[in-house]
């Protein structure tokens, strides 16, 4: 259970293939210690495009790569008198990965 504050300093979007089997959905859920309350939504194709291109050139370095298989997109924003929002770091995020596991990140400043 986390212990931090309600308030985020970043907002963001889980995105993860879903799929339906019967009347059960099965997806990846996302183990996060902080306070993310965004939302999971599935995959759409330009996901599915952007992953796949990424797991093609993934394939091109580094033998046996497990895939690539979900984002985690976050918007990290600075608001006056709540301190400065920063990525810290991530090392429970490799806890549950196979020892083929990939961490890939992409930073976007406004």
């Amino acid at each position: 259970e986390s212990t931090k504050p309600g308030l985020a300093l970043r907002t963001g979007i889980y995105l993860t293939p879903v799929e339906q089997q019967g009347e059960d959905l099965h997806f990846r859920l996302l183990r996060c210690s902080s306070n993310f309350s965004g939302p999971t939504v599935n995959f759409g194709a330009s996901d599915r495009c952007i992953v796949g291109a990424l797991n093609a050139e993934v394939g091109k370095v580094i033998d046996n790569p497990a895939p690539l298989n979900h984002v985690l997109a976050q918007i990290y924003h600075q608001r006056p008198g709540l301190g400065k929002a920063k990525i810290r770091a991530h090392s429970d995020k490799t806890k549950d990965m196979p020892s083929n596991g990939l961490l890939a990140f992409c930073t976007f400043y406004d």
